[in-house]
């Protein structure tokens, strides 16, 4: 029995534009997970308080305090730019080793549960950065970050040629899934998965952003191999921990399903709950460093 965010929500204000947007994006969100903080006692008081203010624009930013006649202006004191909820929590580029952080930390889980699932062995490559995370212990099994086959002839590896262009590239995606199809028509699909961190109410703008990202690459693959299919996988996380159906629905086609896709969005949701708290800490210090 889940707690749904816009009907339970305490002291909502049902007239902001934030509780409109929410109401919005409410079909397109998971609830059974998004809101899994708000009835776990392990909740720390002070990040349940930050996880609201942040979802209703009632963050004490800048931009906030401006508006309320308690700032003389809305720039923030890290960076100069406009201040503001989305902007302290993902935006600021002062804070930008704790996003990577929080980035690498949903990608570590994401590629742990997809190499044990049951597309792995189709799993080839990721950028996720393991081992300069994790001690060399923690990583098994197709756990890399960089994948390479030992025979490129085995009918379900890559061709060479498109190796060439991930090896020559610096624009690699998060995680690359390579499957072949034999049939009358044999192909290659090339599974490009990129994982962002979003505005809760607005995952469209990272998507478009993720829709772009790796053109390049793409044209590339496209010369390299050119009867592939290429499909774009883009895998949203809301930053106070909104998991959505499409999210869900992505993880489980790259194999991930059953008990292991519920304990992996309940650590998804956790995930980004945790980092909000760790992203307003991490802004508060320097705030404090430079006055």
């Amino acid at each position: 029995h889940h707690i749904h965010q816009i009907s339970k929500l305490p002291h909502a204000h049902t007239d902001t534009i934030y509780f409109k947007a929410w109401q919005d994006i409410s079909k397109n969100i998971d609830h059974r997970y998004s809101h899994l903080f708000l009835g776990d006692r392990s909740t720390e008081p002070w990040l349940l308080k930050k996880v609201m203010q942040y979802r209703y624009g009632l963050l004490p930013t800048q931009k906030y305090l401006h508006r309320i006649k308690k700032a003389p202006t809305d720039a923030c004191p890290l960076c100069g730019r406009q201040d503001g909820g989305q902007h302290a929590i993902s935006a600021c580029p002062a804070l930008y080793q704790t996003a990577i952080l929080r980035h690498n930390a949903a990608g570590a889980a994401i590629l742990q549960a997809v190499s044990q699932g049951g597309e792995s062995a189709k799993l080839m490559l990721s950028d996720i950065g393991m081992k300069k995370r994790l001690p060399p212990s923690a990583i098994t099994g197709n756990m890399h970050n960089l994948r390479l086959p030992n025979d490129y002839q085995l009918p379900t590896c890559m061709p060479a040629a498109a190796w060439k262009v991930f090896e020559n590239s610096t624009s690699v995606p998060d995680l690359l899934i390579y499957t072949r199809h034999i049939g009358e028509k044999t192909y290659g699909l090339y599974d490009v998965v990129e994982i962002k961190y979003c505005r809760d109410t607005n995952p469209d703008e990272q998507t478009a952003r993720a829709m772009t990202q790796h053109d390049q690459l793409i044209e590339q693959l496209k010369q390299a191999d050119p009867e592939a299919k290429i499909r774009r996988v883009n895998i949203m996380l809301g930053v106070s921990g909104t998991i959505y159906k499409d999210t869900a629905a992505w993880l489980e086609y790259l194999g991930v399903q059953g008990p292991a896709l519920k304990k992996l969005l309940r650590t998804l949701h956790y995930n980004a709950i945790k980092y909000l708290g760790s992203m307003w800490k991490h802004r508060m210090a320097l705030i404090s460093r430079n006055t």
